[in-house]
């Protein structure tokens, strides 16, 4: 008796984990962001900078980890191809800032709030002073 009851209870458990399992998916495709590995950097923008071999690593970490700090690195680094080449990839240096400031206001730390408003005062970055006050205005 003892044994039967064990099993019903196994088997129950079993089926309730069966079925109460989700399909999850990449949030990357979810969110329609640009998996930073499918463009070839150095390709795109004809150059033989070497941080463009390891920036499509330093997107991926970021946006796994939410480091703000590393999605501004590679911005930096895509600005500047940006304006030498005139040229755009996939990912542009305008669309990391973007995600690095929305992670930086969900994150709610000032010091990130603040890092994020110095690359969209830059002329050279952002190139959005009014932006960059709002960011870091204090009532």
């Amino acid at each position: 008796m003892l044994k039967t009851g064990v099993i019903i209870c196994f088997s129950l458990m079993m089926a309730t984990a069966s079925f109460g399992q989700e399909v999850l998916s990449s949030k990357s495709h979810a969110a329609g962001v640009v998996s930073p590995y499918k463009t070839d950097f150095q390709m795109v923008f004809a150059s033989s900078n070497e941080a463009l071999q390891k920036v499509a690593g330093l997107i991926e970490s970021g946006r796994k980890k939410k480091s703000v700090e590393t999605l501004l690195s590679a911005a930096l680094i895509l600005f500047m191809e940006e304006k030498s080449t005139g040229k755009k990839a996939s990912i542009t240096g305008a669309s990391l800032l973007n995600e690095a400031t929305q992670l930086a206001l969900r994150s709610k730390k000032r010091d990130l709030v603040k890092l994020v408003a110095i690359y969209w005062d830059d002329p050279a970055l952002g190139n959005d002073q009014q932006y960059a006050f709002e960011l870091t205005y204090d009532e």
